[in-house]
């Protein structure tokens, strides 16, 4: 198996899933659970493969794996305590300050819900494999 082309396609669900949570599709708790389950087994499953003897799959890819994972759980504790704090959903409107489908201002943690998920997810690999090495 080629490593990049598993590392790219494991980086592109995990952003294909924060394009999800800016589309405002990762709202119901019921999806979030199911894709929880999905993206563990995604993790467990591709962690498993450098186990095989005829798999040359380098640490980097291996982690890889779980990205949409890390993606999944950050967005979901992150959501959870803003729903605590404000009794209300995350958004986020292509960068701006307002969003016109809901009609407020979004404030700085609306911002970190979104975007902090997607950069762990980014850079998850990278620094499992430093501590890992």
């Amino acid at each position: 198996m080629n490593d990049n082309l598993i590392f790219f396609t494991n980086m592109g669900l995990a952003m294909i899933l924060a394009m999800f949570g800016m589309a405002k599709r990762l709202r119901d708790n019921q999806t979030l659970k199911t894709l929880l389950w999905i993206t563990t087994l995604v993790g467990v499953t591709g962690s498993s493969l450098r186990f095989f003897p005829n798999m040359d799959i380098s640490l980097l890819t291996t982690w890889s794996f779980w990205n949409p994972f890390v993606y999944i759980t950050l967005y979901a504790g992150l959501r959870h305590a803003y729903r605590l704090c404000y009794q209300r959903e995350p958004t986020y409107h292509k960068a701006s300050w307002f969003d016109p489908e809901e009609g407020r201002k979004q404030n700085t943690f609306d911002v970190f819900v979104h975007l902090f998920p997607m950069l762990m997810a980014l850079i998850f690999p990278f620094i499992m494999q430093k501590i890992f090495q």
